[in-house]
């Protein structure tokens, strides 16, 4: 009986320096795609939030050209029909506006 108790006691200990010893993995989540349309002279939708990791897709869905200026965001001429996209590194609140016709602004919120 004093035999099984010590074995048992080695395996709670074994099993206790395991738990203990091991390092906490970290935590991932999978990274998201987000679309903001550049439609009728405006972005949509105007805020948007994301975390890092995530990639936003910006679509001119107008005749001329856009920007999308702010922070990080530097996507030079987006013509009509065209895409830039850019991915999300750290949290920030990035307000933004189109250079080209400075009425169109926009933010993205990027959180942990």
């Amino acid at each position: 009986m004093a035999r099984m108790a010590r074995a048992a006691a080695l395996v709670v200990a074994a099993l206790l320096f395991a738990l203990l010893s091991c390092e906490k993995a970290p935590v991932t989540t999978l990274a998201r795609s987000h679309q903001v349309r550049i439609v009728d002279m405006k972005f949509e939708p105007d805020s948007l939030t994301v975390h890092p990791g995530d990639t936003v897709i910006w679509t001119n869905e107008d005749m001329v050209a856009h920007t999308v200026v702010g922070g990080p965001l530097q996507s030079g001429s987006i013509a009509g029909g065209q895409t830039y996209q850019w991915t999300a590194k750290e949290p920030a609140d990035i307000p933004y506006v189109c250079t080209l016709h400075p009425m169109m602004s926009a933010s993205v919120t990027v959180r942990r």
